[in-house]
């Protein structure tokens, strides 16, 4: 199955370049361009082939009117462009200093400001390609000899375009000024995040293929609730793949880096029925090089080709992205609460507004039934070492803010109320997937400042809790 192998590796391939695409300031700009240069031929051939002088909104003009005005708008709209980019890079710093550099992102995918970016190139290439076609008698324009050439269409498009990139200059401002306020980044964040929410964890109603989990928080729990449930510590997953006396393959990584997307398809492709496969990686998790990806059992018969497939359904990057880690997005709104924690911010307010948006996403992940922790696929066991659970998201999202905010009570309250919230909904839920109130609960017990708080903000958690039917804390 060597060509379907490589069908799988090619899609896996094209979200890799697709989603490299959408966070840099190359793509979208460059399509522009692509549109610069058809709209200046088809201007061109039409002031060619057609009399245009008599259309509405034509602007007559003679040879050195119409040089000296494509000769503006190129240089315009290039000092045009320089302003954006360094509006951009504005947004950056601040975005860095402000909330978090993994935060820059939203800024590299930020839609808006790459197509500014793209029109204002697209007008300065269009009136240099215009701008060569403009010809006096004695061909000194560049384009050979012949009669005069005025391209009256194409200049009245270049300054439409002019206009067009004033306005864009004024937008990319006006965007820039709202886009680096902590809601803006914060709304892209959070709508982004239930994008892949809604992407990779369908609602229980509708139909969903049995994939195991693969996204984020990943394969190890987090250590805080692996002592809350007396379990130790470690990468179970790590250790099973060492085991001796096993007629086993074990796949090892032969480079180090982020866990980007894991391709089911691609990983079962040319085992046999029967076989069984486990991941000792998920989505979010960093590979160190000869680091473990996946145990095949039976050992294959060809384990370089199985080598190579499982190597190839396991992308790998310098960081982490949102195509399949939904935990992402919850991590980078928690650095924005975390940064507002800090001692050099101190802006509890901040976090204060951002918990909202985490109970919201958690809720939005609650009410789904996580994947399973093995499927059959294409007649193949596969399987995850450790899936993630609530708890494991709930701490994703929640844990390092309440850790930072053990001496910030009013943003301890926020936190309670956050995950009251979320539990009142599932129990409002006749369809609440099983352990997803028993996960918020034991957050709660995180947050609970236990009996007699001297503090008014944490009596008024304590007097919460207490008034809360469904919690009783451990």
């Amino acid at each position: 199955m060597p060509e379907e192998a490589d069908e799988h590796r090619v899609v896996l391939l094209w979200r890799s370049i697709t989603d490299r695409l959408h966070s840099s300031l190359f793509g979208i700009p460059a399509l522009w361009l692509i549109g610069a240069v058809l709209l200046s031929r088809l201007t061109v051939w039409i002031d060619d082939n057609v009399d245009v002088d008599d259309l509405p909104l034509v602007f007559a003009t003679t040879v050195d009117n119409s040089r000296a005005l494509l000769g503006a708008v190129a240089s315009g709209t290039i000092a045009a462009a320089s302003i954006v980019f360094s509006l951009t890079l504005v947004a950056f710093q601040l975005a860095s200093s402000s909330y978090s550099s993994r935060v820059q992102r939203t800024f590299l995918r930020d839609r808006f400001q790459q197509n500014m970016i793209g029109i204002v190139l697209a007008t300065f290439f269009y009136s240099l390609l215009v701008l060569r076609e403009v010809r006096s008698p004695s061909g000194d324009g560049g384009g050979g000899a012949g009669g005069t050439v005025v391209p009256s269409l194409s200049t009245t498009v270049a300054t439409w375009l002019a206009l067009a990139a004033v306005l864009a200059l004024l937008a990319s401002i006006s965007h820039t000024a709202r886009s680096v306020r902590v809601s803006g980044v914060s709304a892209r964040l959070a709508a982004e995040t239930r994008d892949t929410i809604e992407r990779l964890m369908p609602l229980p109603d509708r139909e969903r293929p049995g994939r195991p989990s693969v996204q984020a928080p990943g394969i190890a729990p987090s250590p805080v609730l692996l002592a809350k449930r007396g379990s130790p510590a470690g990468h179970p997953g790590h250790a099973e793949a060492d085991m001796p006396g096993r007629d086993r393959l074990t796949v090892r990584s032969l480079a180090s880096g982020w866990v980007q997307q894991i391709g089911l398809d691609a990983l079962t492709t040319g085992l046999d029925d029967g076989t069984r496969v486990q991941l000792h990686v998920a989505v979010g998790t960093y590979v160190a090089s000869e680091g473990p990806l996946a145990s095949v059992e039976p050992e294959p018969d060809d384990p370089r080709a199985v080598e190579r497939a499982i190597r190839g359904a396991v992308k790998l990057g310098t960081e982490r992205t949102m195509q399949q880690d939904v935990a992402f997005g919850l991590t980078m709104l928690e650095d924005i609460a975390l940064r507002a924690l800090s001692p050099g911010v101190n802006d509890p307010n901040t976090a204060r507004a951002i918990i909202p948006l985490l109970g919201d996403l958690l809720q939005s992940i609650l009410v789904r039934e996580l994947p399973p922790a093995s499927a059959k696929i294409a007649g193949v066991d596969v399987s995850v070492a450790d899936p993630p659970t609530y708890g494991d998201y709930l701490e994703a999202a929640t844990g390092q803010i309440r850790r930072a905010a053990e001496q910030q009570p009013e943003v301890r309250l926020t936190l309670a109320r956050t995950l009251l919230a979320a539990g009142d909904t599932l129990q409002r839920n006749d369809d609440a997937p099983e352990g997803s109130i028993d996960a918020v609960v034991e957050s709660l017990t995180l947050v609970d400042p236990g009996p007699d708080p001297t503090d008014p903000a944490l009596r008024t958690v304590r007097e919460l809790l207490e008034a809360t039917p469904w919690y009783r804390r451990p």
